[in-house]
């Protein structure tokens, strides 16, 4: 069986080189001063390729003073980036043929792999389905009983809940997320701590889910944190009827302990393909060094 490529992609920020820089694209104009019309057609036309996490238009001056576009756009999967570079290399719109070049790197940049909760509802829709998972709660707590400092008058609150999402196959994840809220308003306190007790189980229960794409476009996914073993059969697609088995029968220390030239790697991913960069991103998620 040949290699199968393929790529993880997380309920987090996206590796940097899966972002992309646009440029030689058409001016400023008198009609469209902020290029926001083209900022539309632009950003249609980079959606069509996979989800971003981010898109961002500038304007440049050159030496001689004229206004210039360029592009920033990140995608979160890094086969998407990958066929936008190659398709979009040269491609005219207007007059202009557009230039696509990949972005290096800063060093020792703070890196924050926290994503946003709207964006883990994007990709969660994006690749299980609007219909393809649901979210609820299953327990809730308060953790600390608002009160009031006699000092400072402010009040003070501490809430948890626990949120499970659940798979259109009946696979379900569990997240937990507590949060404590200080201020004067006694009424406020109680209602943010609430609020970002049930977004931060939200986000643990996404990251709790890996989603595994193929480079036809085959999707599955595992879950972890739960304690049980996962067996996907996925097919690539081709007239062969190539499938590959990605299965984990050993338990979640498999996941957190997993080293790119381990044994248990080669046993895990059988004849599966990450790129890089998605497990490099993998690896910094789940503290895994070289």
């Amino acid at each position: 069986m040949d290699p199968v490529e393929g790529e993880i992609i997380l309920f987090q920020k996206p590796p940097f080189t899966n972002k992309l820089l646009f440029w030689n694209l058409p001016d400023p104009t008198e009609e469209d001063p902020s290029s926001s019309f083209l900022a539309e057609i632009l950003e249609s036309l980079f959606s069509e390729y996979g989800l971003l996490y981010n898109f961002r238009m500038y304007q440049n001056k050159t030496s001689q003073g004229a206004l210039k576009n360029v592009v920033y756009v990140h995608y979160f999967s890094s086969i998407a980036a990958k066929r936008a570079q190659l398709e979009l290399n040269g491609y005219k719109l207007g007059n202009y043929r557009m230039k696509v070049s990949t972005v290096p790197e800063k060093k020792n940049m703070n890196q924050n792999f926290e994503l946003p909760h709207h964006q883990c509802i994007e990709l969660a829709n994006y690749y299980l389905g609007f219909n393809g998972w649901s979210s609820s709660v299953v327990d809730f707590e308060t953790l600390e009983e608002i009160s009031q400092n006699p000092e400072t008058r402010e009040f003070s609150f501490k809430f948890r809940y626990v949120v499970r999402h659940l798979l259109k196959d009946g696979r379900q994840v569990d997240g937990t997320g507590e949060a404590f809220e200080i201020g004067p308003d006694k009424d406020k306190v109680i209602s943010q701590s609430k609020k970002k007790a049930l977004t931060n189980a939200r986000k643990d229960a996404f990251k709790k889910i890996i989603i595994i794409v193929l480079k036809s476009g085959k999707i599955a996914f595992h879950m972890i944190g739960n304690g049980l073993p996962a067996s996907y059969l996925l097919n690539d697609g081709n007239d062969e009827e190539r499938t590959l088995v990605f299965e984990s029968h050993a338990n979640e220390q498999i996941w957190n302990n997993l080293d790119v030239e381990s044994e248990g790697f080669d046993i895990l991913v059988s004849n599966f393909f990450f790129t890089i960069s998605s497990l490099e991103n993998w690896k910094m998620n789940r503290g895994v060094e070289d």
